[in-house]
């Protein structure tokens, strides 16, 4: 089951959560740390989602919502965990919410497998990032 972790009761969050989060920022070219994202999430800036077996919490997932011009999307930023396959099917929680909130998109951010991953559920690779440290 996934559920949103809501910053009121954040200190409560499983320790856990914050080595997954930071094997996801390893891979982000190191503009965030774990210090940057726990307090975006304290201050609703991003929100955090747990999903849980009966016994345990195995995966996690960081979201943010963006207003454009035209839309306002939410945006799966960070994710990490082992429960990854028994997660994506229930993204619809994370949708739903996204709907509630005004949002008429979800993308997700991350690596090459993501696109594989996610594509079952209906995400469609929509962008190719390149980057050179200076």
């Amino acid at each position: 089951m996934i559920a949103h972790w809501h910053k009121d009761v954040f200190d409560l969050l499983p320790v856990v959560v914050w080595d997954w989060v930071s094997l996801a920022l390893e891979h982000g070219n190191k503009e965030r740390t774990v210090k940057d994202v726990q307090q975006d999430i304290k201050t609703g800036i991003k929100q955090m989602w747990l999903h849980s077996t009966d016994k345990e919490f195995d995966f996690c997932i960081v979201t943010q919502l963006n207003e454009y011009p035209l839309k306002k999307t939410c945006e799966i930023v960070y994710s990490g965990g082992s429960g990854m396959i028994k997660a994506l099917p229930e993204l619809d929680v994370i949708e739903e919410w996204a709907i509630l909130n005004g949002c008429s998109d979800i993308q997700a951010v991350g690596r090459k497998y993501l696109s594989r991953s996610l594509k079952s559920f209906g995400y469609e690779q929509r962008y190719i990032t390149v980057g050179k440290t200076l």
